[in-house]
């Protein structure tokens, strides 16, 4: 008769690990060996805390390297606008002679908005023949970028084509980059500002000391010298007011001219070395630009100008924030570009006073390589050469 005994527990734990039970549950003939693991899959296995640290911490390291691409580099956030950028160019100088693109990212958001590098517009070829320097304040409308040419002795007027329409074809500025006009009269043109709803171009004209009107509609037309002042800069409308305001630096003061009539003169506003000029989008308040190092704002609503009482509202004001010589609104955003500290801001115009607007100063590009002169904001990104100068 064969003999079986009961099978203990073992107290060890490793030791009953190392016992596998039988089919019969916990009786084992006495003598009789253990039938083997036929396969070391069949051992109970399970992942090392070292392993399981290594996979956690490879998630964590890659989802961070995600977040700060997507938050500092801007991968994936591009907006589909750009800033257009002119430096204080010279004859001798061909590597400021451009309009430089820097597409911007985080649009949406005020606070992370930032650029890429600038890359050239116009291109090598044009700048390398000397067509192409001393350039000033860039415009866009219709699709067509317009800037001035402002070597005194080879002033026009530049116009650039199918700015967004190229971004399908690629960079090709063959036929697109032609004289809008050869001016005869105006001499270091400067400001240029676009009545839209008559299709009309206004420039200042810097040492011929007048400002001059031309019809977009008609290629063939002679500038029209509207207004005659001593050394007019940038230049800004307000149609809805009926008026055009002209910055004077060493006047210390912006004219302020009905736009109907140029030449009855509504008001003077006093500015020490004004410079920039730029309108916000409900023609309630002007933004000027001093050399001194700030931002005044005048209040131009339909109640100022009854009264003929454009009082100033305050300045704003960034301790980087120096020569603030070009400006540009778009949406509720005020950009401004710093010739000294070669630095471009934004601001936001939604909040009410003019302090918040300053305490709202947010670095959009923190240094470029030359002494900017003007921007623009364009609602697409241009097709440019792939390589910087």
């Amino acid at each position: 008769m064969a003999v079986y005994e009961q099978q203990p527990f073992a107290a060890d734990t490793h030791q009953n690990l190392q016992r596998p039970l039988l089919a019969t549950g916990a009786r084992q003939r006495i003598g009789e060996k253990r039938p083997p693991i036929e396969h070391w899959s069949e051992r109970p296995t399970f992942a090392s805390p070292t392993k399981i640290l290594m996979v956690f911490l490879f998630v964590v390291v890659s989802f961070g390297l995600v977040f700060v691409a997507k938050a500092y580099l801007g991968w994936g956030d591009e907006t589909g606008k750009s800033l257009l950028i002119t430096y204080h160019g010279q004859k001798r100088n061909k590597g400021s002679n451009d309009v430089f693109v820097y597409n911007l990212r985080h649009y949406g958001d005020p606070r992370k908005m930032s650029a890429t590098d600038g890359l050239p517009l116009f291109g090598l070829e044009n700048i390398q023949e000397g067509h192409v320097s001393n350039l000033r304040v860039p415009v866009f409308f219709n699709d067509t970028l317009y800037v001035a040419n402002a070597y005194r002795k080879d002033s026009k007027i530049w116009e650039y084509k199918n700015v967004c329409g190229n971004q399908q074809n690629g960079w090709d500025n063959t036929n697109n980059l032609i004289p809008f006009r050869i001016m005869d009269t105006c001499i270091h043109p400067y400001g240029i500002e676009i009545d839209e709803a008559k299709n009309e171009l206004y420039v200042s004209c810097q040492t011929s000391g007048h400002v001059e009107k031309y019809d977009l509609s008609n290629p063939n037309s002679k500038g029209e010298v509207v207004h005659q002042m001593d050394q007019p800069r940038d230049i800004s409308l307000a149609p809805k007011r009926d008026l055009i305001f002209i910055s004077d630096r060493y006047e210390k003061q912006v004219k302020v001219l009905k736009l109907s009539d140029p030449s009855i003169v509504v008001g003077e506003l006093k500015v020490r070395k004004p410079i920039g000029l730029v309108i916000d989008n409900d023609e309630n308040r002007l933004f000027v630009g001093s050399a001194t190092g700030h931002v005044k704002v005048f209040d131009i609503s339909e109640e100022a100008l009854n009264n003929r009482n454009f009082k100033e509202i305050g300045s704003i004001q960034h301790k980087h924030l120096t020569h603030p010589a070009g400006m540009s609104i778009d949406d509720d955003l005020l950009f401004v570009v710093g010739q000294d500290s070669r630095r471009v801001y934004s601001f936001d115009l939604r909040k009410e006073a003019v302090g918040e607007m300053s305490a709202s100063a947010h670095l959009v590009i923190g240094r470029l390589h030359k002494r900017p002169e003007g921007l623009d904001v364009c609602p697409c990104v241009p097709a440019v050469q792939t390589t910087p100068e």
